[in-house]
Parts: structure tokens; C-alpha cells; sequence
């Protein structure tokens, strides 16, 4: 199972985003869930423009961890609002396989 955990700060202001694990909701390289999350959270970062994140990931672990080390743009604040959405989109579709939590 893929755990997605998102974090804010007191302020409503967007922290942390954290994905770990694989769906496992396929054989290896047929995964569409692991590729939705995978191409979501990719594509997303590959968006943002303030390059005001930490971004650390273990492709063999399954895990990516985005940290918000800056005041964010509105452009970034809608990505990541963006990414969210996304995310939980794919978890309402596959409750089996992604499960997100809100901090």
C-alpha cells in the first residue's frame, strides 16, 4: 500500500508531503496505481517554480519526501493544492492500495 502523508503548519500553510510504499495492485511494471501516484507527484514537482524545497527519494523503498523550506508562490501553492487533489482522487478510486492522511 502506498501512505501518503501531507502536513501543514499551524498557520494552514503547506509543510511537508511524504509518499512511502507501493501500491502493489499488479505484477511489477503493469502497477497503474504506483504509475498514477508516481507520474502525479513527478509531475507536479517538475512544476513548481520557487525552488524553495527539500526533496529526498528512494526509488527502491518507494518513497519521495517534498519539505517546504521557503515562502511558496501562489503558482506553487496551486500545484500542490493540485497534487493533493490528484492524489485523492486516485485513493476515493483505490482504497486498497492508498491511503492519505492530512496533518
Amino acid at each position: 500500500m502506498i501512505k501518503i502523508t501531507v502536513r501543514y503548519q499551524s498557520t494552514g500553510e503547506f509543510l511537508s508531503l511524504e509518499s512511502l510504499g507501493h501500491a502493489n495492485s499488479a505484477p511489477y511494471g503493469e502497477d497503474l496505481v504506483c504509475a498514477a501516484v508516481s507520474g502525479i507527484i513527478l509531475g507536479g514537482i517538475n512544476a513548481l517554480k520557487d525552488g524553495c524545497y527539500k526533496l529526498h527519494y528512494d526509488e527502491k523503498q518507494g518513497s519521495i519526501v517534498l519539505c517546504n523550506i521557503g515562502k511558496m508562490s501562489q503558482h506553487d501553492i496551486i500545484v500542490i493544492e493540485t497534487i493533493i487533489s490528484q492524489l485523492k482522487s486516485i485513493e476515493r478510486d483505490n482504497p486498497k492500495f492508498i491511503k492519505i492522511s492530512v496533518q
